[in-house]
């Protein structure tokens, strides 16, 4: 049921692919990234970039900062994240991305549908209510994904943008799988984006950049020099 799902959205569509990919063409460079709300956090990852060297990097989102990460890391892991009533928006940028990089030595892209359990999950959040509402079956499947997604791979960081609402959920689902974990959007709607139900461990120090959309960051507190230097620019 799932692969025919895929197979047809896949089928429908691919025909938007050029108009996405003409557009990231023309926006893909730093500074219009930097100057752009949805992709403003290329400032907070610049900054980071330029203190640690991140090797294996994989971002939950896809698009026109994958660029960026890809010429700023030695490896990057993108995963698209699907629902049923999400896939409109997310399968042309999908496909444009596969168009731009695909067959980078240092990219690998990754394509992950959630079932119609999450899907309704994310429906209650984009109206600000609590995706909880849809019963802790989509929490497992978050764990789950989360779980087998990083069980063969260590990943020096982790990047949470989909164009999904349950940011929150997948974060908590992923703190203890790296040593840095960020997520986009943070000054807007936690109502929405779930930020009141993050819960993040102990063992971890958030530093918080206010610019544009904001980015937030978790770092192990193990990583004293890297907090240290990152806490000059936060804020």
């Amino acid at each position: 049921m799932k692969k025919n799902l895929l197979f047809l959205l896949l089928i429908m569509f691919s025909f938007q692919t050029a108009d996405i990919r003409a557009e990231h063409n023309e926006s893909i460079l730093f500074e219009r990234l930097a100057n752009d709300p949805w992709f403003d956090h290329v400032r907070a990852w610049d900054t980071l970039f330029a203190i640690e060297q991140i090797d294996q990097f994989l971002e939950l989102s896809e698009g026109k900062a994958t660029r960026f990460f890809l010429d700023k890391c030695t490896h990057v892991t993108s995963v698209s994240l699907i629902t049923i009533s999400t896939a409109d928006q997310i399968f042309p940028v999908y496909y444009a991305s596969l168009d731009l990089f695909d067959g980078l030595p240092n990219w690998t892209p990754k394509l992950h549908i959630f079932s119609e359990i999450t899907d309704k999950a994310n429906q209650y959040a984009e109206m600000g209510q609590n995706p909880d509402m849809a019963g802790e079956e989509y929490l497992k499947e978050i764990n789950q994904f989360c779980m087998e997604l990083t069980e063969d791979t260590h990943y020096d960081a982790i990047f949470v943008d989909p164009r999904l609402c349950i940011r929150g959920d997948i974060m908590n689902a992923l703190f203890n799988h790296a040593d840095i974990i960020a997520t986009h959007d943070t000054n807007y709607v936690p109502n929405i984006y779930g930020w009141y139900k993050l819960a993040a461990p102990e063992n971890y120090e958030e530093l918080h950049f206010s610019y544009g959309s904001g980015t937030t960051f978790w770092i192990k507190k193990d990583k004293e020099d890297l907090i240290k230097k990152l806490k000059l620019y936060a804020g």
